[in-house]
């Protein structure tokens, strides 16, 4: 069994990079005061089902397949902290407290230190 931890004293920051290697709090990444979050990563693996000539699977023909990471953050945010998720949320950045729709919404990542662990989760969006 883990170590248990209380997210009352955990962090979790969100940086606007999709590609950076986040796996520090630094001047890039905004902190935020939460209330709750469950974000999970699921990965599914792809093992390919040729004929072989016996049952057993073959470890190396197996990889990664698509990762999801889903869950949600709870928090109440200022409206500081609104304008920093405004612009992930809609996709398009701030004109003078106007926020336009865009076609596509830009990935981001979160960084959760779970006091026990902390977990990466690159690729989010909405």
């Amino acid at each position: 069994m883990g170590t248990p931890s209380v997210f009352s004293q955990g962090t979790l920051a969100v940086d606007d990079s999709d590609t950076s290697t986040i796996g520090d709090f630094d001047a890039n990444s905004f902190r935020y005061e939460v209330e709750s979050e469950s974000l999970a990563m699921r990965q599914t693996h792809v093992n390919a089902h040729g004929i072989r000539a016996t049952r057993s699977r073959v470890s190396t023909r197996t990889r990664i397949g698509q990762e999801v990471v889903s869950g949600n953050i709870v928090l109440c945010p200022t409206p500081v902290e609104l304008d920093q998720w405004l612009p992930r949320i809609l996709g398009a950045a701030e004109s003078t407290d106007v926020f336009a729709l865009a076609e596509t919404v830009p990935a981001w990542s979160v960084l959760v230190d779970r006091i026990a662990k902390r977990f990466i989760y690159k690729g989010c969006s909405r």
